[in-house]
């Protein structure tokens, strides 16, 4: 990964069109999946790939597949979904490696009205539905654990 961070970083378009590609609404669900774990993966520990990211629009289009991914999972009969996807997680995770550590990122997410989204992500999650396994509750437990590390970056005091 060192190697193709520093790839990226002697082609500062490439994030973009990372980004540009695979973040479209015709994008194939597959290939948007995969980019998130590509960025997940690339942007972890590099603070300049994270803030490229950001000023590509990540949170936005992460966002868009947030709100994509959760309004399939209402679209159960039950709810019992909701807040259960692999993908929110990756979502979740990404935007937390994009947070962590990094001011600038951080004064971003708060400044565009990210930190609301996040909290309306968990309000959505945790909204009571039935039937849901203990699978399925365990894995929205995790995304509602993710979405409120992220808060927790937000919120603490710097140090």
């Amino acid at each position: 990964t060192p190697i193709l961070q520093a790839a990226l970083l002697a082609s500062p378009m490439a994030i973009s069109a990372i980004i540009g590609a695979f973040f479209t609404d015709d994008a194939n669900e597959i290939l948007r999946n995969e980019t998130i774990l590509l960025l997940r993966g690339l942007a972890e520990g590099n603070a300049e790939i994270q803030k490229m990211a950001v000023f590509e629009g990540v949170f936005d289009h992460t966002f868009q597949v947030v709100d994509k991914v959760l309004q399939e999972e209402e679209g159960d009969e039950d709810g019992s979904r909701i807040g259960t996807s692999i993908v929110l997680q990756d979502c979740l995770e990404l935007l937390g490696i994009l947070v962590a550590g990094n001011s600038s990122n951080q004064l971003m997410f708060r400044e565009s009205g990210f930190l609301s989204k996040t909290l309306a992500t968990v309000k959505k999650i945790i909204q009571p539905s039935k039937g849901k396994s203990k699978v399925l509750q365990a894995s929205a437990e995790r995304s509602v654990s993710l979405a409120l590390g992220i808060v927790v970056l937000l919120t603490k005091p710097p140090s």
